[in-house]
């Protein structure tokens, strides 16, 4: 019998899992963040010695590479960590994370469905804003009279 999510598991199994650390995103956010942080503390060092050269200006910037710093790598952190969900219509891979499963499936935000070619608004019976399905027939007018007209 295979064990529940959410189940603790015997100490015998364990899951097949691909660690969040080497996923094609995840490798690229490592890369980006190994080159921004040396780039940053030279800027920093850069401005240190302009300001204490007597550049008041360069005073700021002293203090703003550090914060630049601290930012890239709080993004590179929730880049890594962050459970990817596939847009409608794209393919998984496998390798990277759709959904963590301590998530309730009734929480997660699913796209909906795409309408099938040549479907107007409100033919599935959904209550669809007047102005809107006014505002579309207007355009398709348009467009046949385009077309009438050879353009």
């Amino acid at each position: 019998m295979a064990p529940s999510i959410g189940a603790p598991r015997s100490l015998g199994t364990v899951a097949p899992t691909r660690s969040i650390w080497w996923t094609r995103r995840s490798v690229a956010a490592h890369v980006t963040l190994l080159v921004l942080i040396p780039a940053f503390i030279a800027l920093c060092v850069w401005q240190l010695g302009r300001a204490l050269s007597g550049n008041w200006l360069s005073w700021m910037y002293v203090f703003e590479w550090p914060i630049f710093t601290v930012y890239a790598v709080y993004v590179w952190w929730k880049l890594v960590h962050e459970a990817r969900t596939p847009v409608a219509g794209e393919e998984t891979d496998g390798t990277e994370a759709t959904v963590p499963p301590d998530v309730p499936a009734e929480s997660v935000v699913r796209p909906a469905p795409t309408p099938p070619p040549g479907a107007r608004p409100g033919d599935d019976g959904s209550d669809v804003d007047a102005e809107l399905a006014a505002y579309n027939r207007y355009l398709e007018e348009l467009d046949a009279y385009d077309r009438r007209r050879g353009r």
